[in-house]
């Protein structure tokens, strides 16, 4: 299920999928990794598999249940952050009318340099993304 999130900037956090492909000598320090490997120690739901990339299937709908708007922190322990990820679900937000906010790429270049998440930056198609959606006044998305 969505979890509630102490994330400053998103109300819930949302992981249909689990697990990466290795694609980058970046991804030797892989922090989800480190911690699929603990939950899945743990026997914590979805990561029977460990690390391999899992698609949840009965985790799909489960933000159409919300009936309230949402910001949701999509996949935060799958690391599947590659340009045509992030462009899949840009177009996919554009095709629905949906706000698309897009945080930063992390602490791993796309050259395989370890670097402050700042300085890998937040430009996704040469610009910054930092659409939301927008509430009647007094309403709350929690």
């Amino acid at each position: 299920m969505a979890t509630s999130s102490r994330i400053e900037w998103t109300k819930q956090t949302w992981n249909p999928t689990t697990g990466c492909t290795k694609i980058s000598p970046g991804c030797k320090h892989c922090y989800a990794e480190t911690m699929a490997k603990r939950l899945q120690v743990m026997g914590a739901p979805g990561y029977d598999n460990g690390f391999q990339l899992s698609l949840m299937e009965d985790r799909l709908e489960q933000s159409l249940c919300r009936h309230k708007p949402t910001i949701y922190f999509v996949n935060s322990m799958p690391d599947l952050l590659k340009a045509e990820w992030v462009e899949n679900i840009h177009h996919q937000c554009k095709y629905s009318g949906i706000a698309f906010f897009f945080k930063q790429w992390g602490g791993w270049g796309a050259d395989g340099k370890r670097r402050a998440k700042k300085a890998n930056g937040r430009t996704f198609n040469g610009r910054t993304w930092n659409e939301m959606l927008s509430l009647p006044f007094g309403e709350s998305a929690r």
